[in-house]
């Protein structure tokens, strides 16, 4: 039996530095951001962005689920239905684990295991058996470097359109990215 001690918004809060810190590695400017249609996507927030053009990477947090002393995640298939319309877009998507058995571990935890989402994954995978599954922090950089530049039109487009096509809930989608706008 697996047992998970935290929600998917927590592993956000580690998640989201040790990406950011990986994108930047390569890009300038790296911007994580959970956008609502209303404030980023509206006139004035679409206005007053900053820049052009950028690529996106969407990441979905996983949380780390125990079993002994083995750590799991799970891919589900709402999560590849989102990776095969971004593909479509031309968005990059990974999900992301911490590497932590328990909440001590998690507040110094600086090691993460990235993946690309596809629909072979077992539901709960053994983090230590991920082998070539598992994306190093320059795979993860030459996936975003290799996708197309967006805009903050195309990228609305993109959010509508998931919203419209993908499994949701009656208050939308049950997993949720945390989109990274990088550019140089």
């Amino acid at each position: 039996m697996t047992t998970s001690y935290i929600s998917e918004h927590t592993a956000e809060y580690v998640l989201v530095p040790e990406m950011k810190s990986v994108l930047e590695q390569e890009f300038s400017v790296v911007l994580p951001i959970f956008p609502w249609l209303t404030r980023e996507f509206s006139k004035v927030g679409k206005s007053t962005h900053g820049f052009s053009s950028f690529r996106v990477l969407a990441l979905f947090p996983r949380r780390p689920k125990i079993s002994n002393s083995d750590i799991y995640l799970t891919i589900n298939s709402e999560l590849s239905a989102c990776n095969q319309h971004a593909k479509m877009h031309g968005i990059t998507v990974v999900a992301g684990c911490p590497i932590a058995r328990n909440l001590r571990e998690l507040a110094s935890c600086r090691e993460c295991v990235w993946l690309r989402i596809d629909s072979h994954y077992d539901y709960l995978k053994d983090v230590s058996k991920l082998g070539s599954m598992r994306l190093t922090n320059a795979d993860v950089l030459e996936e975003v470097l290799c996708s197309p530049e967006q805009s903050m039109d195309s990228l609305e487009m993109f959010i509508r359109s998931a919203r419209d096509t993908l499994p949701v809930r009656f208050f939308g989608a049950r997993y949720k990215p945390v989109y990274f706008l990088v550019s140089d």
